[in-house]
């Protein structure tokens, strides 16, 4: 398991570091686990909202405002 993240596009939205080490959690949760979650699956959900959102409304809100205007569909569903 290797701790690379996927590189992300360019955009306003950035995948924070875990503020703790990925065994932080062991024996409940295990650092492949963290490793899979945050940077392969919470990775994409980024990488997905920057590329919804450039070029948009969206691109200079907060994604707390995104989640509140948007309602729906697909920017909200992935900033959310």
């Amino acid at each position: 398991m290797a701790d690379e993240q996927p590189a992300m596009p360019q955009g306003p939205f950035k995948l924070p570091d875990l503020p703790y080490p990925k065994n932080a959690l062991l024996p409940y949760v295990s650092a492949e686990t963290l490793h899979y979650h945050h940077d392969k699956h919470h990775a994409a959900y980024v990488k997905k909202l920057n590329e919804l959102t450039v070029g948009t409304k969206y691109a200079s809100m907060p994604i707390e405002e995104i989640i509140k205007v948007s309602a729906e569909g697909p920017p909200y569903n992935i900033a959310a």
